[in-house]
């Protein structure tokens, strides 16, 4: 792998935690994940104007991963706003190949090799791991809310709809 490909990489997974932090403690949620999600575009808008041609047969699958990546960030803002970035997040990152493998083997019939399924177990003992094994997530944002937000819906929404939005 080329060094600059890593430095990618890791940058983006910088700037993506960053972000997750960010919104996750923001005072309301869903207005700052709609002002990052028009900041996004209106920033990465020119670029694509001039720089990006693409053939037609690309818009259908633009469109719905466009769609897909809203319905992701409304999700992820309902589970901030439910629950803490020290539970959502690792939640929603860790869950995001298990659910995307799971739905390549079940819907599309893909055959899961040992790799896959041993990097699937890795995730999950990394979301273990950072969580800690028997944590509770019940430090809701307010006190008002002491359900765990492991049962919120928003969490399961967000979960759910990290696998299809994020991981590409």
């Amino acid at each position: 792998m080329p060094l600059s490909a890593l430095i990618l990489a890791l940058g983006s997974a910088a700037l993506h935690a960053a972000w997750n932090l960010l919104l996750g403690r923001a005072r309301d949620v869903q207005a700052a994940a709609a002002a990052t999600f028009v900041l996004s575009v209106a920033i990465a808008l020119p670029f694509a104007i001039v720089w990006w041609h693409a053939d037609a047969s690309v818009w259908p699958w633009a469109l719905a991963s466009t769609l897909l990546e809203i319905v992701y960030v409304v999700a992820l803002a309902l589970a901030y706003r439910e629950g803490e970035v020290s539970f959502v997040y690792p939640l929603t990152r860790g869950l995001a190949p298990v659910l995307a493998l799971g739905f390549a083997v079940v819907a599309l019939g893909h055959a899961l090799s040992a790799t896959e399924l041993g990097g699937v177990v890795l995730v999950a003992i990394g979301v273990v791991c950072v969580r800690g094994v028997g944590a509770r997530g019940d430090a809701s944002r307010s006190s008002s809310r002491r359900r765990s937000p492991s049962r919120s819906r928003p969490t399961r929404w967000s979960t759910a709809s990290a696998s299809t939005a994020r991981e590409r």
